[in-house]
């Protein structure tokens, strides 16, 4: 029994090591299966002994000791050598973002730009998600423009709108009303991929009078998510993001190494992703800009925690919704699709494309702009 308990506490570290590398967290998950085997005395043994090694007991232990302290200055020190570059505010390199116009104005105290197209008698916001800019809506705007006045916002945070310390989805929510009401947009349909789905469904709720439809990439409705443990799996980048610091360093690792792993985890038939990512990771080696994106996640742990703001997130649209999922997404699982069909508004509608994933918009453009406008 007396072995047991020595050895129960590195076993524990151990087994939760193993689930990390189970969850693809490769890092992290080595670490903590070294250091559990080095807090379990049997492991050492073991170890010492297959070596043919016989070492005195106080030996053993300043080697344990000297392993533990490489690890845990590993683990301090992991993305602390990422490269940050100073930011570029010149007109030239933020009209290089996109191929469409790129305006901007003092919004809720923060420099908002946004991209502008067409003219036409309806309007539709675009709103990216992570990790992404508004330029990745630049196929869709030559095509919507055509016959839609098309807005598309960098949000709060990210590159080269202004960032802030409130990050919450109401408030940025909050940020779309507004640019709607200083461009006199009154009526207007809303579009958003990953977080920009979740901003776009709180607008709905902020702004019910003023939202004509919601259109939703890849996350669903708030109340329709089941944590299943499938959900859940897909879903590790939550526990990767949660503790800021961490988050930070090991988003910066490798040169944002992460953020490929999430394009390529996400819609691993998505081929043409790099220039998507390179693009975006650009932007977060200026001062801020990384910190910022991650602040969307850590703000919704804080919601999770507010009466009010779970009530307003729960609260169902009243205008009709098209839910648009590729199969090769892990968040877009059978419960959820009816679920979203089961509990939307009147006239709302459910796909899931073949062949595409979490960036839906990228992968399977023609597929995606035909139901989108039969939608309109």
């Amino acid at each position: 029994m007396l072995a047991i308990l020595k050895n129960l506490p590195g076993l524990l570290v151990f087994v939760i090591g193993f689930i990390t590398l189970l969850l693809s967290e490769y890092y992290y998950g080595s670490i903590l299966c070294l250091l559990g085997l080095c807090l379990m005395p049997l492991a050492v043994t073991v170890v010492i002994n297959s070596f043919g090694l016989r070492l005195e007991p106080r030996y053993t232990f300043f080697s344990i000791a000297l392993l533990l302290i490489l690890l845990c200055y590993s683990l301090v020190n992991h993305g602390n050598d990422a490269i940050r570059l100073n930011e570029d505010r010149s007109e030239l390199a933020i009209n290089r973002l996109s191929q469409h116009e790129i305006k901007h104005l003092q919004l809720n105290s923060i420099d908002q730009y946004f991209i502008e197209a067409g003219k036409g008698p309806e309007t539709i916001f675009l709103l990216h998600g992570f990790p992404d800019m508004a330029s990745t809506w630049d196929e869709t705007i030559t095509e919507l423009s055509k016959t839609h006045r098309v807005i598309a916002p960098f949000l709060r945070g990210y590159y080269p709108s202004g960032m802030d310390d409130d990050y919450s989805v109401k408030t940025i929510a909050g940020d779309i009303t507004e640019l709607a009401k200083v461009l006199k947009v009154e009526r207007y349909a809303i579009l958003g991929q990953d977080w920009g789905a979740s901003i776009a469904f709180a607008t709905a709720n902020l702004a019910p009078e003023n939202v004509t439809k919601v259109i939703a990439l890849a996350i669903p409705h708030p109340s329709t998510i089941i944590p299943t443990p499938s959900l859940l799996f897909a879903g590790r980048h939550f526990f990767v993001f949660s503790q800021k610091d961490w988050a930070i360093r090991y988003t910066q690792s490798g040169n944002y190494s992460y953020i490929d792993t999430l394009y390529q985890r996400w819609s691993p038939d998505f081929e043409d992703f790099q220039e998507s990512s390179d693009a975006i990771k650009t932007t977060f080696k200026y001062p801020g800009r990384l910190e910022a994106s991650l602040g969307y996640y850590l703000a919704l742990f804080e919601d999770q925690a507010n009466a009010d703001k779970k009530i307003f997130y729960a609260s169902l649209p009243k205008v009709p919704v098209l839910y648009l999922g590729g199969e090769n997404d892990q968040g877009v699982t059978e419960e959820i699709t009816d679920a979203m069909e089961q509990t939307m508004p009147m006239g709302s509608k459910v796909v899931v494309f073949k062949k595409a994933g979490h960036f839906l918009h990228r992968e399977v453009f023609s597929d995606f702009i035909d139901e989108l406008k039969a939608f309109l």
